[in-house]
């Protein structure tokens, strides 16, 4: 498999991994996540606090990180009232900026330099500490055993998920990190995006609508292989991609979406319509629909009378008599005027 760039998200995460030792790595997998950080990272304390959003901007996750706190020590805050798979992520990524304060601190510049700016730098920051989270959980041997180099399909994603202690949000982006182009999309609650992990394309945020009786809306009621579907369905750089799905349980599905078909088969996709080039003016009052955007039908809403494209106006027929498109009574010939 290829290496990853040394200053690239991977790269920087990949150098933080070397850092830490095999028997911490074991630890970290499979013993107390918070025990296993206090005796490898003295003198890191890692305290459980009732679920919050600690992170508050970039940080997407239950935890935070403290320099310095009340204990006079380096201390990792972290929510326990979540699965605990997810418990294990936090404190892991939280382990990541504690890593960048101390031993990996000469890797805050490449960090700066991929950011572009003090907000930048921020969210490349969390990504580093996302991808060092996920390569402690799931080793890239272990990528390498069950992806290689093959296209990435939900069967590996779930493969992954059973022989690891990572949680679905952190096997999605293991995945897709180890293939050059790729989505996985979880799917929690038919037509809409739980979780999407990306690599090589715009994010995909969580609550996005799915293209109505694509593979993915229909990801619980039937498996897919290859199958045609829209990444970003309704929303700017939309794209088709190839498409499988696997239904886990009664609470989850699986989608992988990639430009390559997983059944080997060499087939070229035509490209959704942009969002620019669709219908601009309501068919209702005629003005331009160029406000917000509607989450049934992914149109814009009219500035003057808020409709979207959701409905059409009924078109009344030509009445014989005087020629003109007025409503008519059912079972009659002539409009209401020219009953009169």
């Amino acid at each position: 498999m290829r290496s990853p760039g040394p200053g690239s998200v991977e790269g920087i995460a990949t150098e933080l991994y070397r850092m830490i030792s095999e028997q911490a790595l074991d630890d970290l997998r499979s013993e107390d996540t918070a025990l296993a950080v206090e005796i490898h990272f003295e003198p890191v304390r890692v305290r459980a606090l009732p679920a919050t959003d600690f992170g508050g901007g970039e940080c997407s996750i239950d935890g935070y990180y403290l320099e310095s706190s009340i204990l006079n020590r380096p201390t990792i805050l972290y929510a326990d009232k979540v699965a605990p798979e997810r418990a294990r992520f936090t404190v892991l990524h939280e382990v990541g900026h504690h890593l960048l304060q101390n031993d990996g601190a000469h890797l805050l510049d490449p960090i700066d330099l991929l950011g572009r700016s003090a907000a930048g730098a921020a969210r490349v920051e969390e990504l580093v500490c996302h991808n060092l989270a996920g390569q402690i959980l799931i080793p890239r041997a272990l990528l390498d055993e069950v992806i290689g180099d093959d296209v990435l399909i939900p069967t590996h994603v779930i493969e992954l998920h059973d022989r690891t202690n990572a949680s679905w949000e952190a096997v999605a982006v293991s995945a897709a990190a180890h293939t050059p182009k790729a989505s996985v999309v979880l799917v929690r609650k038919p037509g809409s995006v739980a979780f999407a992990a990306s690599n090589g394309l715009p994010r995909w945020q969580r609550g996005s609508i799915l293209a109505p009786n694509g593979p993915l809306s229909r990801a619980f009621s039937h498996s897919v292989k290859a199958t045609a579907d829209i990444y970003r369905y309704g929303l700017p750089h939309a794209e088709r991609l190839f498409c499988g799905t696997t239904r886990v349980d009664d609470q989850l599905a699986i989608g992988v979406l990639t430009p390559e078909r997983s059944d080997g088969r060499c087939e070229i996709l035509g490209q959704p319509e942009p969002a620019w080039k669709r219908e601009t003016f309501c068919r209702w009052c005629g003005e331009e629909r160029v406000v917000g955007w509607c989450a049934k039908c992914s149109g814009r809403r009219c500035r003057s009378c808020d409709r979207c494209g959701c409905g059409a106006p009924v078109e009344n027929p030509l009445c014989p008599e005087c020629f003109l498109k007025n409503p008519l009574r059912p079972g009659s010939r002539v409009c209401v005027d020219c009953e009169k």
